[in-house]
């Protein structure tokens, strides 16, 4: 049976008055008490990780031009129109 300080727990020599490790003498008593360990709880089973999902991100698409865009000319060509309308409306009411 291995023997044990009752001081600091350390680990006897077989014949040892003293404890290496703290100094403390050890009485004859001490010297052959069996060690006793304390039974251990087991340990509580640990829940599964899941891991998320991974998503590749959406690809992202070059947006052409403004002006390369068939609204885009719709539209200037309703402005520009409008305009030049009202230019030649003003245009003929002074002359």
């Amino acid at each position: 049976m291995a023997k044990i300080c009752q001081s600091c727990g350390a680990p006897l020599v077989e014949d040892a008055k003293f404890c290496i490790s703290c100094g403390q003498a050890v009485s004859p008593a001490e010297q052959f008490e069996p060690v006793v360990q304390q039974p251990v709880a087991p340990m509580p089973p640990i829940p599964p990780q899941y891991q998320q999902a991974y998503y590749p991100p959406f690809p992202i698409q070059a947006k052409e031009p403004i002006y390369q865009r068939w609204w885009f000319w719709l539209i200037v060509g309703i402005f520009a129109t409008s305009i030049l309308g009202n230019i030649i409306f003003l245009y003929e009411e002074f002359f």
